[in-house]
């Protein structure tokens, strides 16, 4: 008796478009060498389709369609086995956001946040020098001005999502300088003021003045009433921006001398015949250093200078 064996296919493999988004379409191909006539497609163990053709394309995948896929190829009236099961499930669109601590001062740290609607994504900023970094949060010090890009993907299809913030730094005031208003001895009845010119900035600004590390005013110029040389010594100026943005700090020095000591004068003899010669001295002379001058004025109206 001769008994005759029909040719059966190999089994497939199953290859094709199989990492999708929502949305997209997904394509199955039967892999296999050999011949066949129809190939039968299975969805979740249950008969789907059969076809000549070796690719099987499913339209506008939705989360509902995921599904346990495997075909086998058939030749007349023989079946190759089932192929492996393959899992086609689109990936779904992440939503997401970003978000920044701008405005910020120059030379300040810049934070990037940034949120979704899924978990366990692939994240990637991308800077407005094109710099590249690989995370969700990030922290850049200095920050720098201008458009952030993030980039979040889902799955090997990388269904992804974008976002941008942008990014202001506020650029601090100048001071150009500072003036003294000052008179250059302190006669116990005149005023000295330090004033500042400044330049660039956001208003509306703020003031501090310093002395000797403490603050002890905020107003735009620094006075002093009836000064004295007690309020000699450096002092500090800051200003802020709207934004609180703090200018590099100018100093300035004040310098006053001391209010001269009023003479005392001795008469000797006192009182004196006419004629005769009189000796008018400074009794307080100790009050005054050695390169003091004194201007007297004469009953003539004559100055001498001694």
């Amino acid at each position: 008796m001769n008994v005759l064996v029909n040719y059966s296919p190999p089994q497939p493999q199953i290859n094709g478009t199989l990492n999708i988004c929502v949305g997209d379409d997904a394509t199955m191909i039967a892999v296999l060498s050999g011949q066949t006539t129809q190939f039968e497609w299975e969805r979740n163990g249950v008969f789907f389709t059969n076809s000549p053709q070796n690719q099987l394309t499913l339209s506008d995948m939705t989360p509902a369609d995921c599904a346990s896929w495997r075909v086998r190829a058939q030749y007349q009236t023989c079946f190759s086995p089932w192929s492996a099961p393959v899992n086609v499930c689109p990936a779904p669109y992440p939503s997401i956001s970003a978000s920044s601590n701008s405005p910020i001062c120059a030379d300040s740290v810049l934070n990037l946040q940034a949120t979704a609607s899924l978990q366990n994504l692939s994240w990637c900023w991308q800077f407005p020098d094109n710099t590249l970094v690989y995370q969700e949060d990030i922290t850049v010090a200095p920050g720098a001005s201008g458009t952030y890009t993030v980039i979040a993907k889902n799955g090997l299809a990388g269904c992804a999502d974008t976002a941008t913030v942008v990014v202001e730094v506020s650029t601090p005031p100048t001071i150009e300088g500072i003036s003294v208003d000052a008179p250059a001895c302190a006669d116990g009845i005149s005023d000295a003021c330090l004033l500042p010119v400044i330049s660039g900035g956001t208003m509306p600004f703020t003031y501090i003045w310093s002395r000797q590390g403490s603050p002890i005013a905020s107003s735009l110029s620094l006075c002093f009433p009836d000064v004295t040389a007690s309020s000699n010594g450096p002092y500090t100026f800051v200003v802020k921006d709207a934004r609180g943005c703090p200018s590099p700090a100018g100093s300035v020095t004040l310098s006053v001398q001391s209010q001269v000591v009023t003479p005392v004068l001795q008469i000797s003899p006192n009182p004196v015949c006419a004629g005769g010669e009189v000796t008018v001295r400074v009794t307080n002379s100790g009050s005054y250093n050695a390169n003091s001058e004194f201007r007297w004025l004469l009953p003539s109206g004559d100055t001498i200078v001694t």
